[in-house]
This record gives C-alpha cells, structure tokens and sequence, in this order.
C-alpha cells in the first residue's frame, strides 16, 4: 500500500484522501485491475524519462499507453525537470506526489481531477518550488493517443482543495 511518511511518522493526510473524503472523486475508477494499470503506466512513463524502461518487460496490455507517451513526448517537445517526486505541506500537513513538473503535468490512463492539480500547486508552493496560474492534463489512450489540455487558474482549484481539507479536519474534530 502507498504511504507517506514524514520524519518517521505516517502522513494521514493525502490529496488524494482529502478528496475522496470531500467526495470531489466520486467517479475515479475503483477496480482493482485499473488502479493496477494505472500504476504500471506511471512507472513505465517514468522509466522512459529515466532512459531505464526495459521494453522486454512491457505488459502488452500497458503498450498502446506508452506509445501515446512517446508521441506526446515527441510532438509536444516537453522534457519533464521532475518526475514522481512526494511532497509535504507543513502548514496544511498534507501529502502528495504530482505525476511531473514544470511544467505541472498529471498523466491520467482515464478521467482526471482538475482539484487534484490545486493539491499538487500548493504541495510545490510550500516546498519552494516554482508554480504558475496553469497546469496540465495528460490523458493516454489505450490506442497510442493522447490529450494534453491546459488546466486554467490551477491556484484556485488549490483553494478548492485547501477548503476541502479544512472541511473534513472539522467534521473529524465533530465526531
């Protein structure tokens, strides 16, 4: 299971848990094989920007994603600086790890959450990092297509999420 620690101790608080608490996630894919598959398109898409992805080892059910990867890669000329790296915000203490950045980029095998980029531009503001009124969705098709569409005044959508977070500290203190 994925779990974020920080200085030792578990981080009970993540983008993606806050939003599923304030049911701003309701139509992400729970099945177990498209999590799974999800997960094997991250990893592979991250070992092609490391030049350390072993084709031999491709499920072939994976591949048309990553062709789509690799066209994206080609057409759009985006070299990513930073890949899968997990953030905490203190002040907020709450964790995440954005699929790319600069620029901002969540890579999706299916329907995406714009909210979940606002979590990830605030976890790059307080780490310092540098952020912009935009961020990115990357859709890979099954059939080595893509999307990549502009996400507009991502720092509202952190906004949205903050206010989430903040909503769901309240009704467990209620509780």
């Amino acid at each position: 299971s994925h779990q974020y620690l920080v200085d030792g101790k578990p981080c009970q608080s993540s983008v993606t848990k806050e939003l599923e608490k304030a049911e701003l996630s309701k139509y992400w894919c729970k099945d177990s094989w498209y999590m799974e598959r999800g997960r094997a398109v991250h990893t592979a898409t991250h070992l092609i920007d490391l030049d350390q992805l072993d084709w031999d080892t491709v499920d072939s059910r994976i591949l048309g994603f990553l062709e789509g990867y690799l066209k994206f890669k080609k057409e759009s000329g985006i070299v990513f600086e930073h890949r899968e790296v997990s953030l905490y915000d203190p002040i907020y203490r709450f964790c995440g790890t954005p699929d790319a950045f600069y620029p901002l980029t969540d890579i999706k095998t299916g329907e995406g959450n714009e909210v979940q980029l606002g979590g990830y531009w605030q976890l790059l503001k307080a780490n310092g990092y540098k952020t912009g009124k935009e961020a990115f969705s990357l859709l890979l098709n099954e059939n080595g297509t893509y999307r990549f569409s502009t996400v507009n005044d991502v720092k509202l959508l952190s906004q949205v999420l903050l206010s989430a977070l903040i909503i769901n500290r309240y009704k467990e203190n209620k509780k």
